[in-house]
């Protein structure tokens, strides 16, 4: 008789916790993480963040057009109409400049035909000089909640103040390009950029 009770207080705990961890998932959906935008990955760590809407029908080739047009960065593309240069940044042996979307996975996927993709449907878009979207910067975090949602909203989805504890260089200068600075409390030994990362 105690096993039976012992068995029945076990699933209803792990009912409890399956429903509680379906809601936690629930944060990182479309409706609070719903900001749209073009990452300009320079390569070397040098990244932009433009947000911007992406009306029914714009392709990222016209994502990228305004994106530059915000930032007032120079575009300049082949006769073949691929992109040779953003911000006189120009492709490099083996290091092309592409589009890039996020797959299921949160990776960066290559788009063949930018000209032709409509991005309406994308909340992040990439334009990266790269060679291999593994090389990339990252968008968003384990959850699924885009870094480029930290520095704006200053909360995380449960509405309290952000912190941020980053355990890589990398990750803590994507946190800092973006305007994250001031939402970190810890980091790794070896993050030691921007300058006022190090002096805070």
């Amino acid at each position: 008789m105690q096993a039976a009770t012992v068995k029945l207080v076990s699933a209803a705990v792990i009912a409890m916790l399956a429903v509680t961890g379906i809601s936690v998932i629930g944060f990182t959906a479309d409706s609070v993480d719903a900001r749209q935008g073009v990452m300009i990955d320079f390569g070397y760590y040098e990244v932009d963040w433009i947000e911007m809407e992406f009306p029914e029908g714009m392709t990222g080739d016209q994502a990228l057009d305004a994106a530059c047009a915000e930032r007032s960065y120079p575009v300049v593309k082949d006769p073949d109409g691929s992109v040779y240069s953003v911000n006189s940044k120009t492709e490099l042996e083996k290091v092309e400049w592409g589009m890039y979307v996020l797959d299921s996975s949160g990776n960066w996927s290559p788009v063949a035909d930018p000209s032709g993709y409509d991005v309406s449907n994308e909340k992040i878009i990439s334009w990266a000089r790269t060679g291999a979207g593994s090389a990339m910067m990252p968008a968003v975090d384990q959850t699924g909640f885009t870094y480029y949602s930290y520095a704006k909203l200053g909360k995380n989805p449960m509405g309290e103040d952000l912190k941020i504890v980053t355990l890589a260089p990398s990750v803590t200068e994507t946190v800092c390009a973006i305007g994250g600075l001031d939402y970190i409390v810890g980091t790794d030994r070896y993050s030691d950029y921007p300058n006022g990362l190090v002096s805070a």
